[in-house]
Parts: C-alpha cells; structure tokens; sequence
C-alpha cells in the first residue's frame, strides 16, 4: 500500500504560532514556526499591538536577490544584486542613526529564497517591511523611481495571509476568518499606503536635488509575491 501521510515532529524551546503553506516551482511545504524570546514574553505579555497602536520600532531591509541570483543587468555588466546590496546596507545606517533596529534579510553576497526572507522578517517580529530593488530596460531612455505597496483589495493576499496564519489552505477559511482577513488587509494597507507616499516624496527630492530631470513614476499598487507572503506593512 502506498503510504499517503507523513507525521513532522518538531522539537521546540517556546511556541507562539505558525503557519503552512506551499509553493510552486518546485512543489514544496514550508512551515514557519515562530516563538518571542523570553525577554519578549516579559516586556510584551498580552502579543503585539496593532499597527495603528504601536510605534514603528524594528524595519526589516531587504536587499532584492543576491548570490546566484543576479537581478537585472545594466550598463558594463553592473548587477542589481550589487546595486540593491549598496542601498540597503546605506538605508539601515541611516535607520540605525536615527535610533531604529533594523534587520537586514541579506547582508552579504548571499542566496535568500522570497519565503526565507518572508521568515526572517516575521520571526524578527518587524513592524515594516522593505524591499529595495533596480529594475533595468532595453530602452535606453528607460529612467525614474517608484514605490510599491501591495493592492489591500487584491483578494488573493488577504486570504493568504489569513491561511497562513491559521495554517490550513485558503479554501477552508470560514466567513469570520476571511472578514477578519479583509480587516487587517484594510488595516495593514492604510499604513503601507501612507508610508508609502512619505518614502517615495523623500527619495524623489533627494534625488532630484542632483538630477531635476529625473522622472517621477509614482506610488502605485502591485501583486508582488514577497509582499504577498508578507504580514506587516
């Protein structure tokens, strides 16, 4: 007989949540198995507060691809990885500076999967999420800055998120699990949005401030798988 169920035991020192999930390409189960520290515990004993009741205190910086994944290719060979490294490792200082924690996803040269990255960002517990990235063109005339939030009314993230937070798949949430989905959906977004607009405003005048000419593309919305797997803002 074919045996149809494999048993996971995990072994854990403390255990707050988790979650399941699959993916494609290749075919894969991943768990996220998350625990606070005991100093966590302490100082923080009821859970994290909301995101409109918190400040912002942990930013997760993550510098887009890395090690065997290049990115896109610019002029005489210059590589996002190398270029996304740069800046994200510049943003932390500057965080730092100004008294935030940040974790950087990569701070090297190295390989991180879209769901390693989504996992170093939850179990750090971060309050926002960034991804830094240098998209390149054919057209040579191809140039300007825009940021991305993920799209709150994009039903597939809400759902998701509330699947993986629950740990079954997205077709067994019941009605109260997928209104509180499109709650925190709505939540998380309005917070996204409006940080959203300050960074894009700050990098366009920084910018501008040595090319005038540099085109403004704006904040828009889009269906980015890290963002997807992302719970915070």
């Amino acid at each position: 007989n074919t045996i149809r169920t494999t048993r996971i035991v995990i072994d854990l020192e403390r255990y707050d949540h988790h979650r399941v999930f699959t993916l494609a390409s290749p075919a894969r189960i991943v768990i996220d198995v998350f625990g606070n520290r005991k100093s966590d515990l302490r100082e923080d004993p009821s859970g994290r507060l909301p995101a409109g009741m918190r400040r912002v205190q942990k930013i997760i910086v993550d510098p887009g691809h890395g090690g065997s994944d290049p990115g896109a290719t610019g002029i005489a060979g210059l590589r996002e990885k190398d270029v996304n490294l740069v800046i994200g490792k510049l943003v932390a200082r500057r965080l730092e500076e100004r008294g935030f924690e940040v974790v950087l996803t990569r701070d090297g040269d190295q390989t991180r999967s879209l769901e390693e990255r989504t996992a170093i960002a939850e179990s750090a517990n971060g309050d926002v999420f960034v991804s830094i990235h240098a998209n390149a063109s054919a057209r040579a005339k191809a140039r300007g800055i825009e940021t991305y939030t993920l799209d709150r009314n994009h039903e597939r993230h809400s759902l998701d998120v509330a699947a993986r937070e629950n740990g079954i798949p997205a077709w067994k949430l019941d009605p109260l699990q997928r209104a509180l989905a499109t709650l925190h959906a709505d939540e998380v977004g309005n917070h996204s949005e409006k940080l959203a607009g300050l960074v894009h405003s700050n990098v366009i005048r920084g910018a501008r401030s040595r090319d005038r000419s540099l085109p403004d593309l704006g904040v828009k919305k889009g269906p980015f798988y890290v963002l997807f797997m992302s719970s915070m803002s």
